[in-house]
This record gives C-alpha cells, structure tokens and sequence, in this order.
C-alpha cells in the first residue's frame, strides 16, 4: 500500500465516522433503529419534545439550522409506503430515506440520526420539495426499492473501506470529469428526485460511469461524508455537495448544450446538497439514487466532511 493510498483511506474513515471512541459506541443495531422508529413516529405527530435528544442537539435541515420541531416538523402529515431505514452501528448514525408527506404534497426525504450517549445528538434532513431542483417525481416512488433490502451474495460482498472508496470514486471522478475513475458497472443506473437520469433517449448521459465525462459544470464535489455502509446489503448512504459556480462553459452532453433554457438552468450558480444510496456489488456501483436540492452558491451543509 502506498502512502498516498493509505492517507486518502484514512480521511475516508474520518468521513465515515470511523473514528469514534469505541467506548462511546453504546447504541447496538436494535437502539439505533428504535431511535429511528421513535423519530419518525413523532415527526408527523408533530411531537419532538417527546424524542430523547440531547441538551445541545444540532438540527439542519437543507443546510440550514433550526429549532428542533421546525422545518419538516411543521407540515409534516404522514410517510408513505416508499420508505427505508438503515442504521450503523459501527458510525453510530441512523437514516430514514423515502416520501414524507406535508398535506397532499410529496417530498423526498433524507433524515440522519447521529446517537451519542443513548441521546439523538444530530439530526439532518436533505428534503426535496417541488422546486428544489428542476428534477422532481416523487410520484414514481411508491414501492419499497427491493435494492435496498436485497442482501449480496457473501462471493461479490466489499469490506466497510471498500465499499466507501468505491462509493467516492463516483464522486472523484466527477469532480475530475472523468469516468475512468468512477467504479460503476455498464448497466449502473441513476435516478435523482425520482427521476432517471441514465440510458434515456435523446440524452448523451448512456449510464453512472459516462455521466462523470459530461458533468464539467460541477467544479467541485465537497464535504463527502458516508454515514451509513451497509456491508450485507451492498449500501453506502453518502452526503456531499455540488460546487457549480456558473461558469460560461456547459456540458459536454450534446442534448443539454443544444438546450439553450437548460444550458442556462445549469450555468446558474449554486451549490446542489445530496445525499445518495449506492448499491455495491461485485466491487462496482450497479445503482444509484439521490435525494437534491439546490442552494445558494457559497452554501455549506453546516456538517463538514472530508473534502
């Protein structure tokens, strides 16, 4: 192992949050996912003074802090059949990701649970509402995604370090525009806000390790963090943001670049909060799906990371 490769994977452990105490590691699988159960209980009942949090919980929610019962707090009215839950013992994190409800509308939901001293200490919703991005269909999610409760045969499973490095090749290569980096299968698919966005007629964008060629309006891709890796199942939760700062040149996918109003759309300066699911198998991305939504550029996600 090179020194290079033995310091980028440990910054990835850092990333992950690997790097906790194994004395404050106190919530097992089943505490973790009762944490959870509670959270999401209380959510729509709007109902957060009852939760077991800590004196100096921290709530963002797309980016921005807020008062523990604000936000998605306020409307929301129910989850609906397209919902998941993971948890990590290891990171000491929970995730809730599908459809939450605010009255009869649908948004797509990304909820983190951080636990520390048998209290929720961190609480973070990337949430995708009608107009956070021009991509928006959560009315295609209403099923559980079969992805992501399928176990990998034991003979194509990665380690935890696998598993997230293959997951960052994603992101490092399109923050380097280059698919040869990026660790995806030929038929990887990739579906943002309910939207797929790979192998669709009349787009340059043929699957996950293509895009990375094309995406040049992305300067950068920061604040990785990958919160959940699920080693049976092939899963790795990650949360990072796009750098698009505006720049005059697009593209190079030849449908969007003849799009003059999409061109433009994309050219607009703004920082895009994700977070997204990667099934792993066989050591490659085989799919991916993403949760987004648009900031003002400059923004942060007020949680760091590792880039």
């Amino acid at each position: 192992m090179t020194i290079r490769t033995a310091l980028m994977g440990l910054a990835l452990i850092a990333a992950a949050g690997l790097t906790t105490p194994a004395s404050a590691q106190s919530c097992d699988a089943k505490c973790l996912h009762g944490h959870l159960d509670a959270y999401m209980a209380a959510l729509p009942a709007h109902s957060a003074a009852r939760l077991p949090v800590a004196a100096n919980v921290k709530y963002t929610e797309n980016g921005k802090a807020l008062m523990l019962g604000k936000g998605l707090w306020e409307k929301a009215s129910g989850l609906t059949p397209y919902a998941h839950s993971f948890v990590d013992a290891v990171s000491q994190q929970a995730m809730f990701y599908g459809i939450v409800k605010e009255g009869a509308e649908s948004t797509i939901a990304s909820i983190r649970l951080g636990i520390a001293n048998g209290k929720i200490a961190e609480v973070e919703h990337i949430v995708a509402r009608k107009g956070s991005h021009a991509l928006f269909a959560p009315q295609v999610l209403t099923q559980p995604n079969p992805m992501l409760t399928t176990a990998v045969v034991a003979a194509k499973r990665s380690t935890r370090i696998e598993l997230i490095a293959i997951a960052d090749s994603y992101m490092e290569g399109i923050q380097q525009h280059s698919s040869k980096i990026v660790r995806a299968a030929i038929d990887c698919q990739r579906i943002e806000n309910g939207v797929q966005t790979t192998n669709q007629p009349g787009r340059g964008s043929k699957n996950c390790q293509h895009s990375a060629d094309l995406l040049t309006y992305i300067k950068s891709v920061d604040e990785r963090r990958f919160p959940i890796v699920d080693v049976e199942r092939g899963i790795v939760f990650s949360t990072f943001i796009f750098d698009i700062p505006g720049e005059v040149s697009s593209a190079n996918d030849a449908s969007i670049s003849s799009n003059a109003q999409l061109a433009a759309t994309l050219r607009e300066p703004r920082m895009l909060l994700l977070t997204e699911w990667f099934k792993i198998e066989g050591g490659v991305i085989t799919h991916i799906e993403a949760a987004m939504h648009n900031l003002p550029h400059g923004t942060r996600s007020g949680w760091g990371g590792s880039r």
